[in-house]
């Protein structure tokens, strides 16, 4: 998290790392870990210890999306069943923790049932404005019966009007756990959601509902829909990125990167929305036509995208980065089939191993590109593009 705090007469604004991304509210279906830090894990995995808690503190931000770009400002509403003191802090794609009320402007942090306060409203007299990194962030919500100093004796450093910890992942949730054990004769309960960093050119694909299906009546093919891509990004090279054929689409599929040249060995992230619930194939296309594909792979077999939720592709773990290799223009063409598996109807039978790019890639019975252009299953699939380039300084 970058926090770039600008002062002004009025309010504080704190750049409290980057936020929203794919998921909502703390649910099994929707928080995938892989698309979470090592550090994060742990936090979205923290519960009080148990006991008969009668609390309940809901959380939601001012966008329904849960998409935030960079200089946007967000605003998190909180909500508590009964009286109850209210910790927030935030976890950004790094594992930065930052706590976010009670804080300089916000000192008692004691909140009456089933009323809602509004953390970063200008109202308060600071506000929290969104940064890079790209990726998903934790926003975490304590709730306790009675005050408690959650963070006494923990190594930390001031960030304007609040409190950025030094302590990551399994250190802060273990630290958490003592902290609530020691305290018996108050209720704890907590929360969270899930949200992330997208680049400013990313547009959000809404889902449209399938028209319905006369009885006895087949209903026939749909317009083909050709979404009208983002202009690519100039190469800091004379030489041109390999030729792509024209794709069509069946149905919205948006990709984007963070930005548009990389150094080399530099992670790539990565994030899509597709209108309809489909099956992931991406590539990684050199200046000479050769391909890495990308995903899926080893570690992910089968790539499938919810309908109009922005998924991160390029986690933070060691084992889900992308890492940009191969010097000059590199074109990413995804494709998504809405039926089927797309990679075994295109692929077929298929080992993996170990690539350059960090991730895992098809080595065997590898079709060539042309090959699995062409393949694109029609009626139900869709195309997008990104054009990036990879340089050594």
């Amino acid at each position: 998290m970058k926090k770039l705090l600008k002062f002004s007469v009025l309010a504080w604004c704190l750049c409290a790392s980057s936020w929203p991304v794919w998921a909502q509210r703390n649910e099994a279906a929707n928080t995938d870990p892989r698309h979470l830090s090592v550090q994060q894990q742990p936090m979205v995995a923290w519960r009080p210890p148990a006991q008969a808690s009668t609390l309940r503190p809901s959380v939601t931000l001012d966008h329904p999306d849960l998409l935030y770009r960079p200089g946007e400002n967000a605003v998190a509403s909180v909500r508590v069943n009964q009286d109850a003191y209210i910790t927030m802090l935030n976890v950004d794609a790094q594992g930065v923790v930052t706590v976010l009320y009670p804080n300089d402007f916000a000192r008692d942090n004691r909140v009456r049932a089933n009323t809602t306060i509004q953390v970063g409203a200008e109202s308060g007299g600071y506000r929290l404005a969104v940064s890079e990194p790209y990726g998903g962030n934790v926003l975490k919500v304590i709730a306790s019966k009675q005050p408690i100093d959650w963070w006494a004796g923990r190594t930390s450093k001031r960030s304007g009007p609040f409190l950025a910890l030094t302590d990551r992942g399994t250190d802060l949730a273990r630290h958490l756990t003592v902290v609530a054990t020691r305290t018996p004769q108050s209720e704890v309960a907590s929360t969270e959601i899930v949200f992330g960093v997208v680049p400013q050119s990313y547009a959000v694909v809404q889902a449209a509902p399938p028209p319905p299906v006369p009885q006895g009546y087949d209903l026939p093919s749909p317009a083909p829909f050709v979404p009208s891509p983002p202009a690519p990004p100039e190469p800091t090279t004379n030489e041109a990125p390999y030729p792509i054929p024209t794709g069509y689409s069946d149905f919205g599929l948006q990709m984007s990167a963070g930005k548009p040249n990389y150094v080399s060995g530099e992670k790539i992230e990565l994030v899509v929305t597709a209108e309809r619930k489909c099956s992931l194939v991406l590539l990684d296309v050199a200046p000479d036509g050769s391909y890495n594909l990308l995903f899926p792979n080893a570690i992910d077999q089968e790539v499938w995208l919810t309908a109009s939720k922005a998924t991160f592709l390029s986690g933070t773990g060691s084992e889900g980065k992308v890492q940009a290799s191969g010097l000059g223009p590199h074109t990413l063409v995804a494709m998504c089939s809405a039926r089927r598996t797309f990679s075994q109807w295109a692929f077929g039978a298929t080992t993996y191993r170990s690539g350059a790019t960090g991730r895992t890639q098809i080595v065997a019975k590898q079709p060539s590109l042309a090959e699995v252009l062409s393949e694109q299953p029609k009626g139900d699939s869709a195309r997008s593009t990104f054009v990036y380039n990879v340089s050594t300084n």
